[in-house]
């Protein structure tokens, strides 16, 4: 299960963190953010795997 530990809004970004990964998206060009705002589920198995490969920004 993913828990959300903190997020921080801010105007063109939004930063959360979740099970130890943080994660910032910008606003509007970002898929996930994308998702996010239409409501569409988003793999975020897919994500946690990018993470433990390190190819998160």
């Amino acid at each position: 299960m993913y828990d959300l530990e903190d997020y921080e809004d801010k105007e063109d970004t939004l930063t959360f963190k979740y099970n130890g990964i943080t994660e910032r998206l910008e606003k509007k060009s970002d898929s996930l953010w994308h998702s996010l705002e239409t409501g569409i589920d988003y793999d975020v198995k897919k994500l946690t795997e990018k993470a433990d490969n390190k190819e998160i920004d």
